[in-house]
């Protein structure tokens, strides 16, 4: 399984339910895909997110991490950049 760290942005695709963490029967599904940072872990089968500005839980088997051409985000080597 994939590990986060807090900070770490994650990508939510398009059809995934998620709710709000207050408790509030609050369960949406995502209209389109979506950019997250990851905030923590919530329960042993959830990830608490911030996406559009609001604390949202989501299902740790739909979420993934966001790769730049498939490497890590402040991993990037920029030293092959032609100008």
């Amino acid at each position: 399984m994939q590990t986060y760290n807090p900070g770490d942005l994650c990508y939510i695709p398009q059809d995934v339910s998620h709710y709000s963490p207050s408790g509030l029967m609050s369960a949406r599904k995502t209209s389109r895909p979506k950019t997250a940072v990851f905030i923590n872990e919530y329960d042993y089968a959830s990830f608490k997110v911030l996406v559009d500005g609001e604390y949202r839980v989501v299902n740790k088997n739909h979420i993934y991490p966001l790769n730049l051409e498939g490497v890590e985000i402040g991993e990037t080597d920029r030293s092959a950049v032609t100008k």
